[in-house]
């Protein structure tokens, strides 16, 4: 019951930041993007296909390959770097995160968690394991980040499609990534990404209680983000690429500032 308990307030977690991150950052326009990524999640709650779980360097093989496919990197014919430094992973061993981003108009939050014990690949590469809210496993390695910078590269592997998010950390949060998706025949281009580490404060807060209509409706009466509260009602919604699972959105008359 305690850990039902707890997968129920990461998700309305989730829910109330998504919210926020919808209002605040605004959408990336990518028409091919908008529908590629509605297609695969309706292809992923059809299909009863998992992934198999692979070793660190079957996932750094898959990085490698989809970083190589970026045209920037192909143009100035660098070599990405990986860290052998397993140092470098301590930021995120046991952790959990939640990652937000929006594609066109619709915003999307995935829960990431991380394991605790670092793996070497064959040429001495660090990395440690991953794996989102759906049970699909990958794995984080730090690394170039193909915007520019070091930071962590993090690779989920589904039975249909891969995921792949970068970022970097600042405290416990993630200021600015950014998110991609691609399958054998489709590659998206990058979105804005922005996170937090569950258990922070902008997470977790001093009270997590939030009201639950009989219609599932979520009352939220503080929310704080960026230092600021604010008070809000989500209004349960279906989604036909998702017919089991549970969706809310923003009654964005309900949206004030405390």
């Amino acid at each position: 019951m305690k850990k039902a308990t707890q997968k129920m307030m990461i998700v309305i977690s989730v829910i109330v930041i998504g919210s926020l991150f919808f209002i605040s950052k605004g959408y990336s326009q990518n028409p091919d993007d908008v529908e590629a990524k509605k297609l695969y999640l309706k292809e992923r709650a059809l299909s009863k296909d998992k992934a198999k779980n692979l070793n660190t360097d079957d996932y750094l093989r898959l990085f490698k390959e989809a970083f190589a496919k970026n045209e920037d990197l192909q143009r100035s014919k660098r070599t990405a770097w990986f860290s052998t430094n397993s140092n470098d992973l301590n930021p995120l061993k046991g952790t959990t995160w939640i990652m937000v981003y929006n594609i066109g108009e619709d915003v999307y939050a995935d829960v990431l968690t991380f394991g605790t014990q670092v793996s070497k690949t064959s040429d001495g590469t660090v990395g440690l394991s991953a794996s989102n809210q759906n049970g699909d496993s990958g794995a984080v390695f730090y690394c170039d980040l193909l915007q520019g910078g070091r930071g962590f590269g993090v690779i989920i592997n589904g039975a249909l499609y891969q995921d792949f998010y970068d970022f970097t950390i600042i405290n416990s949060s993630i200021p600015q990534g950014f998110y991609s998706f691609q399958s054998d025949d489709y590659s998206s281009s990058q979105h804005s990404l922005t996170g937090m580490k569950w258990g922070s404060d902008i997470v977790s807060g001093s009270n997590n209680c939030v009201t639950i209509g009989n219609d599932l409706g979520l009352g939220v009466s503080c929310a704080t983000y960026n230092g600021n509260k604010y008070g809000f009602v989500l209004n349960n919604i279906s989604s036909s690429t998702d017919p089991f699972g549970y969706y809310w959105k923003l009654d964005i008359n309900t949206f004030t500032a405390k």
